[in-house]
């Protein structure tokens, strides 16, 4: 194995790998124990991936049994102080566009991944490729993709539940094409404006303009000093603030 060979001859930098469906469990422990993060992609919803992969094993016992593996291994090798041992976590991939899966169907495997225990989930955009099963395809939309993870990520940075950013989607299982932090807070208007100098972490948190990071940097600051547009901005950014003042009240 030629990340094994990597650590034998001293390589101590990150080594993000990836694994095959039905990959032993042997080899799943030993990728564990020498790469910083192990991933293996789901490609789609269970469903669909029946569709676009059957050359690719069981969605459940090929691939989400070996992600459950790896979850379990983080917990206990964590504890190591040295490269690899999943420092970084756990990974997968699903693909958007491949065969009309709905924007509310992978958002809602997303939500299982996270629900799991893995640590981070990409999305990208199919992309039809001539003389293939797939070639005539239209490509997925840059703009798709780009909802899709954000909302993902509301789930996973952000403390958003699936139910919350189920409300987002349309009658066809869909996303619209606005940052949905933002659709978040027009359908719940009766949660606004937050407090910025008074109100918990918990409804800073779905301003938008205002991340994680920043939400707990305000809440230190405002212990010290009243928050006002100046010291806001500089918090957060000129542009984050100009987003976040129709939401709040300073």
């Amino acid at each position: 194995m030629v990340v094994e060979l990597l650590r034998k001859k001293g390589y101590r930098g990150y080594i993000h790998l990836r694994l095959m469906p039905g990959t032993p469990k042997d080899l799943v422990f030993h990728a564990a124990v020498l790469a910083d993060r192990v991933g293996i992609n789901v490609e789609a919803p269970k469903e669909v991936f029946k569709e676009i992969a059957p050359g690719k094993g069981d969605w459940v016992n090929d691939i989400i049994k070996r992600i459950e593996w790896l979850v379990k291994l983080k917990k206990f090798l964590r504890k190591k102080k040295a490269p690899g041992y999943l420092s970084s976590g756990v990974d997968t991939q699903i693909m958007l566009g491949v065969y009309n899966e709905t924007d509310l169907e992978v958002l809602e495997t997303a939500w299982y991944l996270l629900k799991l225990g893995v640590d981070r989930i990409y999305v990208s955009g199919f992309k039809p490729y001539p003389n293939t099963p797939l070639g005539k395809q239209r490509p997925a939309s840059k703009w798709r993709v780009l909802r899709v993870t954000q909302a993902i990520e509301l789930m996973r940075v952000y403390g958003y539940s699936f139910d919350e950013i189920k409300e987002l989607v349309n009658d066809d299982g869909m996303l619209p094409n606005i940052d949905p932090k933002v659709a978040y807070a027009e359908k719940h208007k009766w949660l606004f404006p937050i407090d910025i100098n008074n109100d918990p972490y918990e409804l800073l948190i779905k301003v938008p303009g205002i991340g994680p990071r920043s939400a707990r940097k305000i809440i230190i600051v405002r212990k010290q000093r009243r928050i006002d547009r100046t010291l806001l901005s500089k918090i957060i950014g000129y542009k984050n603030m100009i987003k976040a003042l129709k939401y709040i009240v300073i």
